[in-house]
């Protein structure tokens, strides 16, 4: 009986991976919030999903006893209005408590999402932000309360002096080019500008080299940018507080101090995020689909190398000491 019972079983995992290899195709993107991650995300925080945890997905914590109540959970809802009692049962009382206890402090409740909002905010440019620059890109002078231009280059104060300029290439073509590439309010700068200029027409200074990498070989010019793309995207890069990068240092420093780590094996760890940051970037500078052309094989894994080489440095200095690797 052991044995038939174990055969179904073997059935339905065999089952359900055709059904889900014919169906998470259909997702074009892999974001943080698309149904594919979410799925790995699960998978990746249960025993025997050490294998996606590699890859860099991000876990939960989640035990067997989780899983299952997640699982009846989803079985017993059957429509909308499940879902509605479901939330309400679970959440109203809840936020009636929170919202008297803050009126007891006298102050305004807090929204469960303030925390992301700042960060959105700190991230928004405003619009008279967007009309300097828009200004810029059409060879007009304009001042704002933060940027100005005189139409030939852009200054964002004293800390920021020419972010970005006109310059004429040797076919006598004008692009702007793109400076200050260290620092993270620049490059803030720079992907808006990118996404207001248009493509072919904002290009950084190294933006050429990569052009004329051929095909099949490393482009270190390109290799370092998407580096630097990943150190400052948040849930890439691996000091962010959550998300792909997180869990790859975690997973990385875990072999490090069990003494597992081997540096060249390592590198195919690093290339799982470098492959998720050249995605992103085409996605956001270009189209996803030209991901694997703006960086091929080759590139990525040379900015995989360098991560690795940053992470080993940093480890070595004792900059991740503080890290706390255990599984809770």
């Amino acid at each position: 009986m052991d044995r038939m019972e174990n055969m179904m079983a073997r059935k339905k995992i065999k089952d359900l991976i055709e059904e889900l290899r014919s169906w998470l195709p259909n997702y074009d993107s892999r974001g943080q919030n698309d149904y594919p991650v979410l799925l790995f995300r699960i998978l990746a925080s249960l025993p025997g999903g050490d294998e996606l945890e590699d890859m860099g997905y991000e876990t939960f914590q989640l035990g067997w006893h989780e899983a299952d109540q997640l699982g009846r959970v989803l079985e017993t809802i059957q429509d909308k209005s499940d879902v509605e009692d479901l939330v309400s049962g679970l959440v109203r009382e809840e936020e009636e408590e929170e919202g008297m206890e803050e009126a007891r402090r006298g102050r305004r409740p807090r929204s469960r999402s303030g925390a992301r909002e700042t960060a959105t905010e700190e991230m928004r440019f405003t619009k008279n932000d967007d009309r300097v620059f828009k200004a810029f890109l059409n060879h007009r002078p304009a001042e704002g309360r933060k940027f100005s231009t005189d139409g030939r280059r852009l200054d964002g104060g004293a800390f920021l002096s020419n972010v970005a300029s006109w310059e004429t290439g040797p076919n006598g073509k004008e692009t702007v080019v793109l400076h200050d590439l260290g620092s993270r309010t620049a490059q803030r700068i720079h992907r808006r500008l990118r996404k207001m200029g248009g493509p072919g027409i904002v290009k950084e200074d190294r933006a050429s080299a990569r052009e004329e990498a051929p095909r099949g070989e490393a482009d270190r010019h390109a290799a370092e940018e998407l580096v630097m793309y990943i150190e400052n995207t948040s849930d890439l890069s691996l000091d962010g507080p959550a998300g792909q990068g997180r869990s790859v240092l975690l997973n990385a420093l875990r072999k490090w101090r069990k003494g597992t780590y081997d540096s060249a094996r390592a590198v195919k760890l690093f290339e799982y995020l470098t492959e998720s940051g050249a995605k992103r970037y085409a996605k956001e500078f270009a189209s996803e689909r030209d991901w694997h052309n703006m960086f091929n094989v080759a590139t990525r894994r040379e900015a995989a190398r360098q991560l690795e080489e940053s992470f080993r440095s940093a480890v070595e200095a004792g900059e991740y000491d503080h890290v706390n690797t255990s599984r809770r």
